[in-house]
């Protein structure tokens, strides 16, 4: 046979999607020639998929080698590290290939243009044995996969963290307490890593700072899926695992209580509690946490930073007998803890090195032991609190002194009110001459009256207050020279969620239009504006311009249409 007989038996054809070669000798001969073709044209990116005339058994999505010496080979999340081998040996074996090897690689030589005007054209170069030159979409997918691998693996590292960041599971709480939180999760970032390539896989897996951060939790479906209560009280191999590959350093535990056993996970856990830099525990309802909490008594966590419980459920004041945990100095730097809807008696006080305490809708302690709990925190710095009718009752001073916090700098109150309960009397539970940042939210018209009247009779108690945050005030709110003399002091303005239009009216004179005719804030450098959708544009324009003639420009303007954030 001479060559141009060769080449036209060889000759590719289509015929109603299938491919149609003359006998198994050609069959060789054309798989021979692909494979030079192959090797002479670009690569082909990690983008293209094998067509559907190959067996979908053996297929596999990949790409061929990138450079001289390196071969990335992208998998589907049913591939394992074995498939990798198994790719390089059967690319190695293609200089002897098999009859079906040699038509899976001419399928594959030819598979990859995109319009049947290329195949057709593409068939009679690749039977002359000319390369053929990919089209511009297909080199710009080469040259940024190119650029991808060659990104070093400190960089490939850095970028896995910060990732890594991203995939916290947040709980979305909604405005009434009486109203069950829920839990937001998002995919895991470093499973989607693990499963891209080879070598991503290898950059993840000998990195042990991406291996700290555990989310544990078991979906209501894989609960169900459970062959026995057996398999539900095992340990879990993928914690043992972040375990081992984080080596020695400090790790960050999250764990959602609902479909887990909580024993079996700490049994896993407590002989590295040594490294727990945070803990962020999650449980259906407050009857549940003696269970989770049981493990803890007595276990030193000397690295441990930050605690937060979380009940789903409102604990309508009933709260089962438990015995504190961390005692005794077990956690010396403990300096972050949040309680959400669960007993502030069940944290075990006096907590030195406690810097912010934020608790939202506890079960409240008589205010003696409020008392006597915040004065072994002397170095108090920030204090949340998110308050219902209950605490009213509780917290009643009677007479009493109150609770003085002088490292106290940042203070924030939320009030849930069915009824009578304002927030003043709550703001008069505590001595807080440091104070600096307040923030109010959900109050309402009437309470924002109040407390006017309670900061001018009382500014001289809180002498370096100067940023205010007002989120979510029910009802439209009256601003005059009562809110100038309540701060004067102000430096920083923050509104969320508020009819800023008054604000900005009183920023436009240089002294309030009453008979007060006091300064209005000389100081203010900061103005904030979230979440109102009937922002005065112009308004707020004139105000702006008109504090730089006075020589009280506002250095920093920040404004944001969207929702009024919970936060």
């Amino acid at each position: 046979m001479t060559s141009s007989e060769l080449s036209m038996s060889t000759t590719l054809k289509r015929r109603h999607g299938r491919l149609n070669l003359k006998d198994e000798e050609d069959i060789l001969e054309a798989s021979n020639a692909a494979l030079r073709d192959l090797e002479s044209c670009c690569s082909v990116p990690a983008s293209v998929i094998l067509p559907s005339v190959i067996n979908v058994a053996s297929a596999r999505q990949t790409s061929l080698p990138i450079g001289h010496q390196t071969h990335h080979s992208f998998r589907s999340l049913a591939h394992s590290e074995s498939d990798d081998e198994e790719f390089g040996a059967e690319r190695a074996s293609m200089s002897t290939p098999s009859s079906e090897k040699a038509r899976r690689c001419s399928t594959f030589g030819v598979a990859s243009r995109n319009a049947q005007e290329e195949r057709d054209d593409s068939s009679s170069s690749f039977a002359r044995g000319q390369p053929r030159t990919p089209p511009p979409a297909e080199m710009e997918d080469v040259a940024t996969s190119n650029i991808i691998h060659t990104l070093p693996n400190e960089l490939l590292t850095l970028i896995f963290e910060a990732g890594s960041v991203l995939t916290y599971p947040s709980l979305v709480e909604p405005k009434s307490p009486f109203v069950p939180i829920t839990v937001k999760k998002v995919s895991s970032f470093m499973n989607t890593v693990m499963h891209v390539c080879h070598r991503w896989r290898q950059v993840a897996i000998h990195t042990p700072a991406l291996w700290t951060t555990l989310h544990i939790s078991r979906s209501r479906k894989a609960l169900d899926n459970l062959p026995s209560v057996k398999d539900f009280r095992n340990p879990m191999p993928w914690v043992t695992e972040h375990l081992m590959r984080s080596q020695c350093l400090p790790l960050d535990i999250s764990l959602d209580c609902r479909h887990i056993s909580i024993k079996s996970v700490f049994n896993q856990l407590i002989p590295e509690s040594h490294r727990w830099r945070s803990l962020v525990i999650t449980i259906p309802s407050v009857q549940d946490l003696p269970n989770a909490l049981s493990s803890l008594k007595k276990i030193p966590v000397p690295a441990l930073e930050t605690l937060e419980i979380t009940s789903l459920k409102y604990h309508d004041s009933i709260a089962p007998n438990l015995t504190s945990f961390f005692r005794g100095g077990l956690s010396p730097n403990l300096s972050h803890v949040r309680l959400n809807r669960v007993s502030l008696s069940w944290l075990a006080f006096p907590l030195k090195g406690l810097t912010t305490l934020d608790l939202r809708f506890v079960i409240w302690p008589t205010f003696p032991h409020l008392a006597e709990m915040l004065s072994g925190s002397p170095n108090l710095q920030n204090l949340i609190l998110h308050i219902d009718n209950t605490a009213a009752k509780l917290l009643d001073r009677r007479g009493r002194a109150a609770i003085n916090i002088p490292s106290l700098r940042s203070l924030e109150i939320r009030l849930f009110s069915q009824g009578s309960p304002t927030i003043c009397p709550f703001l008069q539970i505590f001595s807080i001459p440091a104070l600096e940042s307040l923030t109010l939210r959900e109050v309402t018209s009437s309470d924002w009256c109040r407390i006017l009247v309670y900061f001018r009779v009382n500014c001289t108690s809180y002498p370096v207050l100067r940023h205010l945050r007002l989120s979510c005030i029910r009802g439209l709110i009256s601003v005059d020279s009562s809110a100038v003399r309540a701060f004067p002091q102000l430096t920083h303005l923050t509104l969320n969620g508020i009819y800023s239009s008054a604000f900005c009216r009183l920023l436009v004179d240089e002294k309030t239009d009453d008979g007060y005719r006091v300064p209005v804030w000389p100081n203010m450098t900061s103005l904030s504006i979230r979440g109102d959708v009937d922002l005065n544009v112009n308004l707020l324009e004139r105000a702006i311009i008109a504090r730089r003639r006075m020589g009280r420009a506002l250095m920093n303007v920040d404004l944001d249409h969207r929702k009024p954030s919970e936060d």
